[in-house]
């Protein structure tokens, strides 16, 4: 399909449009460009998805935040499952698999990325984690200050009126975001990409 160089946050929205009206699965994935799999990625994931009822979104990425920034004040609910350990997540970036029904469900909110949300407080919005949502987190940093006034602006409705949506993220990850500063802890990446060129 051409999209005649749109950009990211429209070609956002005609993901939506595409995952929605396809009856073909009822799981669904978004995928960003520059993402590295780990083999069998896809089928862990959605034998994850299969085997839990809380399962609303799962991430391949197991995002550096979760080490750092987050662990300050966030506490992790940890499953073993399948080949790993998953992780119950505040936040991950745009690249994730779902239910079309929880898609639909969410839609409202996922939208609001092509007008102007950030991943993030997209995120803190759905997984409603309090202690990552409250002003005493983000008041030191301009940055995570304007998080927090996104995820409150954006998500004020799904923070108040629905329920809270789990977002579940590999340990060990089974993909990395591509960018170096990015990279996914706990693989010797540079092994693996070595490995997966030959």
């Amino acid at each position: 399909m051409e999209t005649h160089r749109i950009g990211n946050l429209h070609t956002w929205g005609r993901q939506i449009d595409l995952l929605l009206e396809q009856e073909e699965a009822d799981l669904v994935m978004f995928a960003e460009d520059d993402y590295f799999y780990r083999p069998d990625a896809l089928a862990e994931m959605v034998e994850f998805a299969r085997s839990r009822s809380d399962v609303d979104f799962i991430t391949p990425y197991d995002h550096p935040d979760s080490y750092y920034t987050s662990s300050v004040y966030e506490r992790h609910r940890v499953i073993a499952s399948g080949k790993r350990h998953w992780r119950e997540a505040s936040s991950t970036c745009l690249t994730f698999m779902t239910s079309r029904e929880v898609l639909r469900a969410t839609e409202p909110l996922m939208r609001s990325y092509s007008h102007g949300n950030m991943d993030y407080s997209l995120w803190l919005a759905l997984t409603q984690k309090t202690e990552l949502m409250s002003l005493k987190v983000h008041a030191a940093d301009t940055v995570r200050l304007k998080i927090w006034a996104k995820t409150w602006l954006w998500g004020w409705r799904n923070i108040l009126f629905t329920r809270r949506y789990r977002l579940w993220s590999p340990m060990p990850t089974l993909s990395t975001h591509m960018e170096s500063t990015g990279l996914a802890p706990l693989v010797p990446w540079m092994d693996e990409f070595l490995e997966a060129e030959s």
